[in-house]
Order: C-alpha cells, then sequence, then structure tokens
C-alpha cells in the first residue's frame, strides 16, 4: 500500500517538477565531472613531480604534460 502510493507521489513530483529535476540532475554530473577532474589533475601534478625526481624520460614527460593541459582544459 506503501509502497504504490509513494510510487504515486514520485510521478506526480516528476510531471509537476520535470525540468527542475532534470537541471538539477545535469548540474550535478557538471559538478561532479568537475570535481574529479580537479582531483586527477592535482594527483597528476603530485605523481608528474615525483616521476621526474625518480627518471622520466622526455618523451613519457611530454606526453604526460599534454595529459594535464587536456584535464586541466576539461575542468574549464
Amino acid at each position: 500500500m506503501f509502497r504504490m502510493f509513494r510510487e504515486l507521489r514520485y510521478k506526480i513530483a516528476d510531471r509537476l517538477f520535470e525540468r527542475e529535476l532534470d537541471e538539477a540532475f545535469f548540474l550535478g554530473i557538471r559538478e561532479g565531472q568537475s570535481r574529479q577532474a580537479s582531483k586527477l589533475r592535482v594527483q597528476m601534478e603530485y605523481k608528474k613531480t615525483r616521476s621526474r625526481e625518480l627518471g622520466m624520460t622526455k618523451t613519457q614527460a611530454v606526453g604526460y604534460d599534454r595529459c594535464v593541459e587536456v584535464v586541466t582544459d576539461a575542468i574549464k
């Protein structure tokens, strides 16, 4: 009984607030992507300095720098 009522409430809310729910969903997706990209960039910067200290080749360093650029662009 309660399950049926709960599903009915969700269907009504979906009809009444469809646009707002969609906007909130996509805002959450964008925010999650931004936070994850920022976290990834920080981890990559740390690893880059550690890898260069431990002997990253020039080719590896160029590839790694390009990766960092792509992640930084994704944050914007």
